[in-house]
């Protein structure tokens, strides 16, 4: 029976044939796409090994040990704390400029200068205020600040941050998120049930007027979005990167922690020209070497810099694996949708003959 009408054995034969074909190169997308998701989520769980047997013990991620050893060795001589506040908040300010959520005037009025503090804060409230809608409205959600006080409050917000949003297992689960058994349970056939509500779904058949219920393939979407945009949350990942920086440069003794950066804003004229150019500048006042170094870091939380650069390298790895997992996961679902548009087409298309 097929449409409600009887079909005799040849007849099936052919609607098999049909079917294979109609399906195939549908049928066949989604077999390599599931096939890469799996070789990218086992990868994942590899390198998740590998970061857990690096530090099996410890319940803090690198970072926040990192900002205590920083805070820690910070003294009237080893200005860390004051150096490492600026320099991070100039890469979260490049990183907003370079993504078109913040503009140079913004990063101008909010930075260091000579205004009162009063009329500072409450411009950088604006600021941040105005970025924070700017991301939203583009689909970038963001939930850190990018102005601290000083190291501790840096540590104590970021630290909030990955409590609240479960940073470290949004980045080292795969098999048991949610999200991954929901794609890993989109099967080939589907059910009848599944073809007629994506069929009939208001959201991803709009286009053909449809007026039913939400779609279990349009739920996860959403889930997905939200995944991947937490996943490239780039004020955090701009933080992460900014403190292996400095500790890298603590470990050799150049670069940003061996020397204190202060922005200035100045004007120019323009050569040639009767324009002010407004500049972002950044000094350093203090330069130091490998051979002699502003600071002196005490051997023993040397050696535990050197094991968080480790960590922090593997923590990359597992990083940029979330992401390429979270992508597979991407493309599975599509060619999902994509094999269930073709199963509803051949369905009407079979009915419409019978």
């Amino acid at each position: 029976m097929e449409g409600g009408f009887p079909v005799n054995s040849e007849e099936e034969t052919e609607l098999d044939e049909l079917r294979t074909r109609y399906l195939g190169a549908r049928a066949m997308e989604w077999a390599e796409t599931r096939q890469k998701l799996v070789k990218e989520a086992e990868a994942q769980s590899e390198d998740v090994a590998k970061l857990d047997e690096h530090n099996p013990v410890s319940d803090s991620p690198w970072w926040s040990s990192a900002l205590d050893l920083i805070i820690s060795n910070t003294s009237e001589t080893n200005r860390l704390s004051e150096t490492l506040v600026p320099y991070i908040e100039s890469e979260i300010a490049n990183m907003l400029i370079a993504t078109g959520g913040l503009t140079f005037t913004e990063v101008e009025t909010s930075g260091t200068s000579k205004r009162s503090a009063s009329r500072k804060n409450k411009r950088q409230e604006e600021v941040a205020k105005q970025r924070l809608e700017q991301r939203n409205a583009a689909g970038h959600h963001d939930n850190l600040n990018h102005r601290f006080e000083d190291a501790k409050s840096l540590k104590a917000e970021i630290n909030s941050y990955t409590e609240t949003f479960n940073v470290v297992e949004r980045y080292c689960s795969t098999g048991e998120s949610e999200d991954f058994k929901q794609v890993m349970a989109l099967f080939n056939p589907p059910e009848t049930s599944d073809i007629l509500r994506n069929g009939n779904c208001r959201v991803c058949r709009s286009e053909a007027r449809k007026t039913g219920p939400i779609c279990s393939h349009c739920s996860l979407l959403s889930l997905l979005e939200k995944k991947k945009s937490e996943l490239q949350d780039r004020t955090f990942l701009t933080i992460l990167d900014s403190v292996k920086k400095f500790m890298k440069s603590m470990i050799t003794g150049v670069g940003v922690a061996a020397g204190e950066y202060i922005m200035e804003i100045v004007e120019r004229e323009e050569e040639g020209t009767h324009k002010t150019v407004t500049e972002e500048v950044w000094k350093r006042e203090r330069h130091g070497t490998a051979q002699s170094p502003l600071f002196v870091v005490p051997r023993e939380s040397l050696e535990t810099l050197k094991d968080l650069e480790e960590e922090a390298a593997l923590f990359e790895e597992v990083k940029v694996q979330a992401m390429k997992t979270c992508e597979a996961m991407v493309k599975h679902h599509e060619s999902h949708q994509n094999l269930m548009g073709r199963h509803d087409e051949l369905s009407q298309c079979v009915g419409t003959a019978r």
